[in-house]
């Protein structure tokens, strides 16, 4: 690919970063009603469908085992997540999401839905076609290069 290109690639992808935090942080409120931060909200929600070993969670979102730990005790405090041995290989910790941390993770996530939801519905539906076909594609390519 020519260098011309890459460069445009850079430039547009640049251009959408600052709107994508900007729609993220516009869903902040949601986290400071559940009080819970944004690292902690995404590490439960690694939880949602099985526990996962403090290792996978670390390397998943690159958090720092030390940073993971703070994490999971506040997140153990709140009464969100338990911390277990692991029963295959007991030099492994594992969390799991309560049934508190569930029912907290369902609300929130419904909450992100509705708003997301909210902004999308300010679209015509060709727009929003065309959003879906761009999205697609772009999931596309960075599966190709992830």
């Amino acid at each position: 690919m020519s260098e011309q290109k890459i460069k445009e690639l850079l430039k547009e992808s640049a251009k959408l970063m600052p709107r994508q935090f900007q729609f993220l942080n516009e869903c902040n409120y949601v986290f400071t009603k559940y009080n819970v931060s944004k690292q902690e909200y995404f590490y439960i929600a690694s939880l949602d469908k099985c526990p996962s070993s403090m290792q996978e969670i670390s390397s998943k979102h690159g958090i720092s085992p030390q940073q993971l730990s703070r994490l999971s005790n506040s997140l153990e405090a709140k009464g969100l997540i338990t911390r277990k041995i692991n029963k295959d290989n007991h030099r492994m910790l594992q969390s799991e999401l309560t049934e508190t941390g569930l029912k907290l993770l369902n609300s929130i996530k419904k909450e992100l839905i509705a708003n997301i939801e909210n902004k999308f519905s300010l679209l015509s539906s060709p727009d929003i076609d065309e959003c879906i076909i761009a999205l697609k594609k772009v999931n596309e390519i960075f599966s190709k290069i992830s």
